[in-house]
């Protein structure tokens, strides 16, 4: 399971379909990363440890399938896996 921060407004969770892990998800407003505007959303894979980890990666989540960034390629572009869901909730 992984949650975001108790200061951040989640909009929705799910779980990943393989394994059944359960993870939160915001809206993406880093205003300083032009290039993953695409990917409208936060998603909470770990909890975040200062100065460590940021305990997100980015990505679109949709009613079955979750596409997500895991890494950049040798020329900046990200590298995207997608997931199956299940129990998908929205809370707006």
């Amino acid at each position: 399971m992984a949650f975001a921060p108790s200061d951040i407004t989640v909009d929705g969770q799910f779980r990943e379909r393989d394994h059944g892990h359960l993870f939160e998800f915001s809206v993406n407003d880093d205003l300083d990363m032009p290039r993953l505007y695409q990917y409208p959303h936060k998603i909470w894979v770990t909890t975040p440890l200062e100065n460590v980890d940021q305990g997100y990666r980015y990505g679109t989540v949709k009613k079955t399938v979750v596409h997500i960034v895991t890494d950049e390629d040798d020329y900046g572009h990200p590298i995207i896996e997608r997931w199956q869901i299940k129990d998908l909730r929205t809370f707006n």
